[in-house]
């Protein structure tokens, strides 16, 4: 009848509301769920990049910064599979410190790649990133290359070529020696006279020798060979004996350019009235400016730029009771004029060395038993202070540093280290390290030299050549009438 039918087509209207509405919800909570695993997986730390990706083995205290996203206070840094201590610094950013021994990896491969991820102990791991490790320098076993044992005053050079030039001064006279297979031997180079207050040598940007030295009459010469060292040229007297001079030092420009500092010894024992000198040449060195007074200072170095300036830095003592100074001064004009005298910070010993970037390395003794390092950008305006390179007590107090600096920007050091400056020599030995980031982070220090007898003075010497090799020279023995000239490279 009609009501029958009427009455079955409502029931089925209201049993189908009924499914729509079940239905209806079935689908919200299945979005709700959807969603609620989408923010789920949204929440799940995610990695963009590493600040460094790369560092040498063994480099001490490196901040490594993680920038990504989802980050909480639970993220923990995970390197090379262990958990690091991390600092929380915001959603996007984490960092940890690593050790030298995080970084110094068994692996006798060029470079070695780790991972580096993110857990979060409430939602789960992130994606990995890779993080490279170079190959530390391992050095071979230092040999004697001089054949007296008397040798002093010990000075090392490399062209672009990587022949190598080592010079040291005997009772016997100058020995001069070159080597074009990586330091595996040796041949004598003449050289004209017996030097007596210190040369300093350097291969320009042509490959050509030049040197400075002081002769047995003090007498300040300079000779230049085009050949590698198998001729010389007729030596020139820069300045007569007015002094008691010692320690030279040369940078060599372009289009002739050349200038030359020494030190006059002052009579005070403490050195607070030694005095710096200079001259230059702009023909090469055949002819000499008068040798004239720079500054009040003691060591120095003359650097000639890759931005092609010359700069000066030097130590002076302030006074008896606060210690030396660390000075800087540069010139726009080819040596003829320089800058005011620039106070930078306390130290002693200092050395510099440029870049093609630009950026100009110093390095010098600072604090008790550290080394200090200073990177300026802006040709000397302003200077940037870096990490205090790692000289732990057992390597004993750092003396007489040396930097140098390789294509690729890396920095190479080498110090003396010495448990007592005024005991004997024999306590010493010759430590080295490298940095990688323009100076940031250095790298643990390596005993090079592995033996006591290292003279105390002057020091090693350093230089790294294109191919990527690292040098160094220094006296063995334990007094000038007793040193030797032994020779370190590392293995590639």
């Amino acid at each position: 009848s009609y009501r029958f039918k009427r009455n079955f087509t409502m029931k089925i209207k209201k049993h189908k509301s009924k499914a729509l509405f079940i239905l209806l919800v079935i689908l919200l909570l299945g979005n709700w769920g959807g969603c609620k695993r989408e923010d789920v997986t949204a929440s799940l730390p995610a990695l963009i990049s590493l600040a460094p990706a790369l560092t040498a083995a063994g480099t001490v205290n490196l901040l490594l910064t993680v920038t990504g996203s989802n980050f909480s206070t639970d993220s923990e840094i995970f390197f090379n599979g262990s958990a690091m201590t991390t600092n929380y610094i915001k959603d996007t950013e984490i960092r940890c410190l690593l050790s030298a021994a995080d970084t110094k990896l068994n692996s006798t491969a060029g470079q070695v790649t780790v991972s580096v991820f993110v857990r979060d102990s409430q939602t789960g791991d992130s994606n990995t990133l890779d993080f490279t490790v170079l190959k530390g320098c391992i050095f071979r076993n230092p040999v004697k290359i001089s054949a007296s044992e008397s040798a002093d005053n010990p000075d090392l050079a490399i062209n672009s070529i990587d022949d190598i030039f080592v010079r040291w001064n005997s009772l016997f006279g100058s020995s001069f020696r070159i080597s074009q297979n990586n330091g595996n031997s040796w041949n004598e180079i003449f050289f004209y006279d017996q030097v007596n207050g210190g040369s300093k040598m350097i291969s320009d940007h042509n490959d050509n020798l030049n040197i400075v030295w002081f002769n047995q009459q003090n007498e300040m010469f300079f000779s230049r060979s085009t050949d590698q060292g198998n001729s010389w040229r007729t030596p020139v007297k820069i300045a007569e004996s007015t002094g008691d001079f010692y320690m030279p030092d040369i940078a060599v420009g372009h289009s002739g350019v050349i200038v030359v500092t020494c030190i006059k010894l002052g009579k005070n024992d403490d050195e607070s009235d030694d005095e710096i000198y200079m001259s230059h040449s702009a023909d090469f060195g055949k002819s000499w400016h008068n040798l004239e007074k720079f500054s009040d200072g003691r060591i120095h170095h003359v650097h000639y730029g890759k931005d092609r300036n010359f700069y000066l830095v030097w130590d002076y003592l302030k006074d008896n009771t606060t210690g030396w100074r660390i000075c800087f001064s540069k010139s726009f004009d080819n040596g003829t004029t320089w800058s005011d005298k620039t106070k930078l910070e306390d130290g002693h010993d200092p050395n510099m060395v440029s870049h093609n970037n630009g950026s100009l390395y110093l390095l010098h003794q600072g604090g008790s038993t550290g080394l200090t390092f200073l990177r300026s950008q802006d040709q000397g305006e302003t200077w940037v202070k870096g990490l205090e390179i790692p000289v732990n007590p057992e390597y004993g107090i750092a003396h007489h540093p040396e930097i140098s600096i390789d294509v690729d920007a890396g920095l190479h050091i080498a110090w003396m280290g010495k448990s007592d400056i005024i005991d004997s020599s024999r306590d010493a030995n010759i430590y080295y390290s490298r940095s990688i980031n323009q100076g940031a982070n250095w790298t643990d220090p390596i005993n090079i030299s592995n033996q006591t007898g290292c003279f105390y003075y002057p020091g090693p010497k350093v230089a790294a050549d294109a191919a990527g090799n690292v040098y160094l020279i220094w006296i063995n023995g334990e007094d000038e009438l007793e040193g030797s000239v032994y020779f370190a490279r590392n293995k590639r």
